[in-house]
């Protein structure tokens, strides 16, 4: 553990679909500088799973993200089971995490699910709804 902290610099690799088209962003990391920065873009996904596993086999601090585009999901003004009931919202078909413990970001745990396998080096997910707030 030791030696990677030395020898690896996090490396951070971040990806959506725009259309047909993958579009990454790799940027590592010294001292919380940028050294090395870099945009890919890939026509289908296996070019993207290709280079992404490629960029993990080089360095192993490598966390990778992409956003979720699922239209099953949303925001809710309360962190309350109570209150996803009223909404309609199946609590036990869907992924939450409260902010705050004053609102709530929800998810498919289906699209969830499914996301991860497809792309199973994901190390986070994220929700447009938690890039806005």
């Amino acid at each position: 553990m030791l030696l990677k902290k030395f020898f690896y610099k996090p490396n951070f690799v971040s990806f959506y679909k725009e259309g047909d088209m993958y579009k990454l962003l790799n940027e590592k990391y010294k001292h919380n500088e940028v050294i090395f920065s870099e945009n890919q873009e890939f026509n289908n996904k296996e070019e993207l799973v290709e280079y992404i596993n490629s960029v993990i086999e080089l360095n192993p601090q490598t966390y990778v993200s992409t956003i979720l585009k699922s239209i099953n999901q949303g925001f809710v003004p309360s962190c309350k089971k109570s209150f996803f009931k009223e909404m309609g919202l199946d609590i036990d078909s869907i992924k939450y995490v409260c902010v705050n413990n004053k609102y709530s970001f929800y998810t498919s745990l289906y699209e969830l699910l499914e996301t991860q396998k497809e792309f199973s080096f994901l190390d986070f997910l994220y929700s447009p709804f938690s890039i806005i707030d």
